[in-house]
């Protein structure tokens, strides 16, 4: 990681423990020590931390875990991207401070705020969403944006959409010949989901061949943008002041601005009220002037990722060592994927916004 605010803990003990090595980074930059280190609980990929100095300020404290069969550096890229972004004027992020690639985590200041609970966004934060996103946006004109990552699963044309599922849907197959508990899960695959995406594919291929589209086309770079690539109420704080702060720049760089709308939709976390999906719509459209190239694009992924998000909500059947990922856990969110599924069929069904674009 390239950054001058990147400092290495000179200890030979690789197990220090967190407070001591957090300590360490704020003593060489800040000259503070630290008071006391609470673990915040949640968080699959990493693991948070309040920290406390004894000069009375408060810190944020992340560190990445590095899962077997992952290559992304997710330290590098959600540290550098905030980084890139703040040095830009966007200050409604965790401002970063410090980090150590030798022991995998990084300190930004500390927000102040509380998380946003499905059924509690307003017009005013649909505003304030899509305010931020087109701020991001607007960083793709800068000299130094060439140098932004490509975002985690990123894809730019309608083949990657369709692979991308494909390849999720294989690694299931595995899990399910290996476990026993995961019975029910290659019911659902076999018997639903398979067959049903199927249909989305062909109906997808269908509407490309009829638009026109080459669907191994590749997206022009003039018309991608730069996306925090988790991007959703689920991923922000309400601050003291009302403000809303984004955070979990994980998987953030350059990315197709259908899939940053579209995952916005389709989180599932912190749903967006289909109420205010047009409204988002009509603000962010605003940034990309590619006449009806876009709904187009929407229209025809929007089934994909849906059905996407469904495999991403059943992740729990990949970690089948890990202990958070018991047989009710797995089970559970089984049944919230169906739920999702039946969901999207639906909308599929009734051409619910933004299907109704095109």
């Amino acid at each position: 990681m390239k950054s001058l605010n990147t400092f290495l803990v000179n200890s030979n003990n690789a197990g220090a423990d967190i407070a001591v090595l957090f300590d360490g980074l704020l003593k060489a930059k800040f000259s503070e020590s630290v008071a006391s280190v609470d673990k915040i609980p949640g968080g699959i990929n990493s693991e948070a931390y309040k920290i406390l100095t004894g000069q009375g300020n408060e810190y944020f404290g992340k560190v990445y875990r590095i899962s077997k069969g992952d290559s992304r550096d997710r330290l590098a890229t959600e540290f550098s991207g905030l980084t890139y972004l703040w040095q830009n004027g966007i200050k409604n992020i965790p401002e970063p401070l410090l980090a150590s690639e030798e022991y995998g985590f990084a300190i930004y200041r500390y927000i102040k705020g509380s998380s946003i609970k499905p059924g509690e966004i307003t017009a005013a934060d649909i505003d304030e969403a899509a305010e931020f996103a087109t701020r991001i946006h607007s960083l793709t004109r800068v000299e130094s944006a060439d140098n932004q990552p490509v975002a985690s699963e990123a894809c730019f044309s309608i083949r990657e959409y369709i692979d991308c599922v494909s390849g999720r849907i294989d690694k299931f197959k595995k899990v399910i010949k290996k476990d026993t508990i995961s019975a029910s899960l290659g019911a659902f695959l076999e018997d639903e989901f398979i067959p049903f995406f199927s249909g989305v594919r062909k109906a997808a291929e269908r509407k490309a061949e009829k638009s026109g589209i080459d669907i191994d086309e590749k997206l022009h770079k003039s018309k991608r943008t730069l996306s925090v690539s988790d991007f959703g109420f689920h991923n922000a704080v309400r601050s003291e002041s009302g403000k809303l702060f984004f955070f979990d720049f994980e998987y953030y760089g350059w990315d197709d601005p259908a899939k940053m709308i579209t995952d916005f939709y389709l989180q599932p976390a912190v749903p967006v009220p289909s109420s205010y999906r047009e409204r988002f719509f009509k603000e962010v459209r605003k940034n990309y002037r590619e006449g009806n190239s876009l709904d187009l694009r929407i229209s025809m992924i929007y089934p994909i990722l849906g059905l996407k998000w469904c495999l991403i909500m059943l992740n729990v059947f990949l970690r089948i060592d890990d202990h958070e990922s018991s047989k009710d856990v797995r089970l559970e969110n089984l049944a919230k994927a169906v739920t999702k599924f039946q969901e999207i069929k639906n909308e599929i069904d009734i051409k619910a916004f933004p299907l109704s674009l095109v």
